[in-house]
């Protein structure tokens, strides 16, 4: 690899943390949040505003990774992959400043189309720049970066560090961008960088069923991911209240959740180089079941028992993400990758977000997280079943 192509693999590798830490900063510091902008931090109101703002940052996520993949399929990869970082980065800098709760929710909406198309552009990237014997490995790194953002989160959250130093902290995200796309930029006309071709619809009418099946694995392992990621720190400090009100253990589980993810990212080489790709991704739904079926159908009695699954989960949950970072991409040619990689990634992004709305509804209906996210964890069964198709797929490839 020319060194030009290690900077695009550092920058999004960069991004990537980024999204991790400005997608993660709001579910942490959600009670803190929650009592500036209605009032209440714990109670159904908070619960309500969770929902909303998670499910606008959802919401955002698709339109900018089914939109702006399509501009980088247009227009070129890294352009739109250094706007997008800069722009989620001032965006979350900015929320500290935002006294309505429909401000904040349209400002989490556009960092989720910056974080979309960072996630598409960056996986597209990826498959496009790194040699196919070491795209496992390095891919598997790739992925770590949104873990790795997220462990940020908790552990500034477990430092007491303030909601406005944090967010001012993420901002510095967007300093790297403007140094390292400016050359990148100059050259983005290259054709192993940006695709800029006009026959994209002709080759989505051909790829439906390769669609279908990344769309379908990559979306129920999502769903629950992001059930898990969204409200297991405040379940965790209803559980284990402590003497700081949970703000130790809601760090504590978001840095399980990221540290857990990037031990199963790094760990995605080997297993793919011994099971191959569809095997891998079997592998990970398996894991998962068991997990939530111990965490939220027996519920650890302490706090260190809860956080160990979530890190057990959490393994799996980054083993898959990874795995799917070029899995999905692989299955399309160059023309309209970009473009094909958004629809999948973002089709159940787009499911996710209806989920993460319903709930803090149905924690409601049903006396608490525990029920609700045991229910939402059921959609895996969906993910197994289509195993089956993508092994098909894969052997005739």
């Amino acid at each position: 690899m020319s060194q030009r192509l290690w900077i695009t693999y550092l920058m999004c590798w960069i991004a990537g943390l980024a999204c991790g830490s400005v997608a993660s900063v709001v579910p942490t510091y959600l009670p803190t949040i929650a009592e500036r902008l209605v009032g209440d931090s714990v109670g159904p109101q908070a619960a309500e505003l969770g929902s909303t703002v998670q499910s606008l940052f959802l919401f955002g996520w698709v339109l900018g990774g089914i939109a702006l993949g399509l501009v980088a399929d247009l227009r070129g990869r890294v352009p739109v992959l250094g706007v997008a970082l800069v722009g989620a980065c001032l965006l979350t800098g900015l929320t500290p400043y935002v006294s309505s709760p429909l401000v904040f929710g349209g400002v989490r909406l556009l960092t989720g189309m910056c974080v979309g198309a960072i996630m598409v552009v960056s996986s597209t990237l990826g498959v496009e720049i790194l040699p196919e014997k070491r795209r496992p490995l390095l891919m598997g790194i790739l992925a770590n970066s949104y873990a790795v953002g997220i462990v940020c989160s908790g552990a500034l959250q477990s430092r007491a560090l303030s909601y406005e130093t944090v967010v001012t902290l993420f901002m510095l995200f967007s300093a790297p961008a403007l140094v390292f796309f400016t050359p990148l930029v100059e050259r983005s006309q290259d054709a192993t960088v940006t695709q800029r071709q006009r026959t994209i619809a002709s080759q989505l009418s051909q790829s439906k069923r390769e669609i279908a099946i990344g769309a379908t694995l990559f979306g129920c392992m999502l769903i629950t991911l992001w059930a898990a990621f969204s409200w297991l720190p405040t379940w965790a400090s209803d559980l284990f209240p402590g003497t700081d009100g949970g703000a130790g253990v809601r760090g504590s589980t978001m840095m399980a959740l990221g540290g857990g993810g990037i031990i199963g990212s790094l760990l995605v080489a080997p297993v793919v180089h011994w099971m191959g790709r569809v095997r891998g991704i079997l592998t990970c739904y398996v894991g998962v079941v068991i997990g939530s079926l111990y965490l939220y159908g027996v519920t650890p009695s302490s706090a260190s028992t809860f956080v160990a699954t979530i890190a057990a989960m959490s393994f799996f949950f980054g083993m898959s993400q990874a795995l799917m970072s070029f899995y999905v991409p692989e299955l399309f040619s160059a023309v309209g990758r970009a473009t094909a990689t958004g629809l999948c990634l973002n089709i159940g992004r787009f499911v996710t977000a209806l989920a993460v709305l319903q709930i803090g509804l149905i924690a409601d209906a049903l006396g608490g997280f525990q029920q609700a996210l045991l229910i939402t964890s059921s959609v895996l069964l969906i993910g197994i079943a289509v195993i089956p198709r993508a092994i098909s797929i894969t052997q005739h490839r």
